[in-house]
């Protein structure tokens, strides 16, 4: 039984019929304050990042169904993407989402994504470099890595996290030693 278990078991039944709206700010140590602030100031960067994406997704979508190449759907895909990721950050904390959905989510989305950053440069590049094949075999390999990568982490790099009291997907260190070594 660690640490953080005991204590836990020891203060369960002080906390049973306590409120969060009852505990004042200031009752609390300068530790678990600084936690919150860092929360609060997290969420709402994170909002600042979303409202930037949904202009991001607006004006990907219109040069999209202009322009209609496939270049631009790519641009708009990886944008949704980013929006999804972002969404969830945002939402965690605020609602009942999982810490496994989210770890999904972004998983799938940030190398998703990636992998169309790098498929939308790699046609740039071969469209400068003349066509060449060698850089499109090239490009097309670090694709196949970002593919590998969202299988590695999909599999090792699961951690079991929970929510603390705020909402936010909390990994024990001793989880992550456990794993690694």
């Amino acid at each position: 039984m660690d640490d953080n278990t005991a204590d836990y078991e020891f203060y369960k039944n002080y906390f049973k019929n306590i409120a969060a709206e009852h505990i004042r700010y200031e009752y609390l140590n300068q530790d678990t304050q600084r936690y919150f602030r860092h929360t609060t100031s997290t969420v709402v960067y994170m909002s600042i990042c979303l409202s930037c994406t949904v202009w991001q997704v607006l004006t990907a979508a219109e040069l999209a169904y202009k322009v209609r190449k496939w270049l631009h759907f790519a641009v708009f895909f990886e944008t949704v993407l980013s929006f999804v990721s972002i969404l969830c950050s945002v939402l965690n904390p605020l609602t009942s989402l999982s810490c496994e959905f989210r770890f999904w989510v972004s998983i799938i989305c940030v190398n998703l994504g990636g992998c169309c950053i790098q498929t939308i440069l790699l046609y740039k590049a071969y469209i400068c470099y003349d066509r060449s094949t060698w850089l499109l075999l090239f490009g097309s390999f670090i694709n196949v890595g970002y593919i590998a990568l969202t299988f590695i982490y999909a599999t090792l790099g699961k951690v079991p996290t929970y929510k603390d009291l705020l909402g936010n997907c909390v990994v024990s260190i001793i989880i992550i030693i456990y794993f690694i070594f």
